[in-house]
């Protein structure tokens, strides 16, 4: 599903550090451009025709905030797959694959937890790049899984993940007892009834850390 985001955005947030790519950058391609490249057949495609054009921090926030897969595809056909793959490997995510030739990105609930650590450690960029991409994912507009049941204006930066039979949510839930991680990762024949699960599952557990001392 969509967890494949974050490593579009760690990519991107590397090159930028770079002096490659600006935040500013304006990227613009054809929907049925983009289509082709990444090999989504007419019968699969969200959509088919027009032109998306927004600059890098555009695509980053639509990408990540309401999980906009054509700002993905615009980003990560600037980045090419072959720089998402060695960004993956140089940071030992050993378990996932950027996906080719129309393939589905694969990865592991392992993987997505070294992610976040590394994120919430600093690990995945400069102070400046790390700060920018929890921000981002606390802007997440899609919250009816971890967030749900969780008490209110509790903080959290999250990424969701939906593709068929297939759901889930990973982030950094913050709280006055202390931050955690936290990955639900679901293939289920009811993927709204796993989405249910994992929002009871997320609550119990803030409720778990919120009783120690």
């Amino acid at each position: 599903g969509s967890l494949y985001k974050l490593w579009t955005m760690g990519t991107t947030f590397k090159i930028i550090e770079t002096g490659e790519l600006a935040e500013d950058e304006k990227l613009s391609q054809g929907i049925a451009v983009l289509n082709r490249k990444f090999g989504i057949a007419p019968a699969d495609a969200e959509q088919t025709q027009g032109t998306l054009t927004l600059t890098v921090n555009e695509a980053l926030h639509q990408m990540i905030t309401i999980s906009h897969n054509y700002a993905a595809l615009l980003l990560t056909e600037k980045l090419k797959l072959s720089q998402v793959a060695l960004w993956l490997e140089s940071n030992n995510f050993n378990n996932s694959k950027v996906g080719t030739d129309g393939a589905t990105p694969t990865t592991t609930p392992s993987d997505i937890a070294i992610f976040y650590e590394k994120l919430y450690k600093g690990e995945l960029g400069n102070p400046d790049s790390t700060t920018k991409m929890i921000e981002l994912l606390k802007k997440q507009q899609l919250n009816n899984k971890l967030p749900k049941n969780l008490p209110p204006n509790t903080v959290i930066a999250h990424k969701t993940g939906e593709l068929g039979w297939f759901t889930h949510d990973a982030g950094i839930i913050y709280s006055e007892k202390g931050d955690y991680l936290i990955v639900a990762m679901s293939e289920s024949s009811s993927p709204k009834g796993a989405e249910e699960r994992i929002a009871q599952l997320s609550a119990d557990i803030f409720r778990y850390f919120q009783s120690k001392r």
